[in-house]
């Protein structure tokens, strides 16, 4: 008959083992992806994504705390720039590519202050008769520490809830705009 203990002991030296042999099985890459149908004109929606003064107005996370913004470059298109700064996070977002009513593509450095973390994304626009299909897509390298993947992990999880917030946001401001 075993007793409690030496089982209780197996059972966490499993879990043990297994959280720290995990995220050799995990990917090193990860991407986070969205779409959302907005019944109005890619020409209608292109300027929130096009320009970084916009993206407050629609993005979701600075919805949940205080965050200062900073503009450079131009106001929109290549190179127009945003940088922000919360009590917990600080980033800067460039574009670098812009097609009109089309895409505009972004390079990002998100995470804790003095720990930026590389984002690569897409916003796209696709006509669909009178309404326009926008997909959020992004990007990123854990790194070579594997036990960054378990951050990974939780800024896909993250990210997904926030692109999908964000573009139910933008969904309704373009919406009630354009009635």
């Amino acid at each position: 008959m075993t007793t409690g203990k030496p089982r209780a002991f197996a059972q966490a030296a499993f879990l043990a083992a297994a959280l720290l042999a995990l995220p050799f099985f995990l990917s090193r890459r990860w991407r986070v992806a969205r779409r959302v149908i907005i019944m109005a004109h890619a020409s209608e929606i292109f300027p929130f994504l096009n320009e970084p003064r916009n993206w407050p107005r629609w993005t979701d996370w600075n919805r949940r705390e205080q965050v200062s913004f900073s503009y450079e470059g131009p106001d929109s298109g290549a190179g127009a720039t945003q940088a922000w700064s919360s009590r917990n996070m600080a980033g800067a977002m460039r574009l670098v590519q812009s097609v009109e009513n089309e895409q505009v593509v972004y390079h990002a450095d998100l995470g804790r202050k003095g720990h930026p973390h590389p984002v690569d994304g897409i916003l796209t626009l696709e006509p669909l008769g009178e309404a326009t299909r926008v997909t959020w897509f992004s990007r990123w390298d854990s790194g070579p520490n594997p036990y960054a993947r378990y951050r990974s992990l939780l800024a896909k999880w993250i990210g997904g809830r926030d692109f999908a917030a964000g573009l139910r946001n933008l969904k309704e401001l373009v919406e009630t705009k354009a009635s």
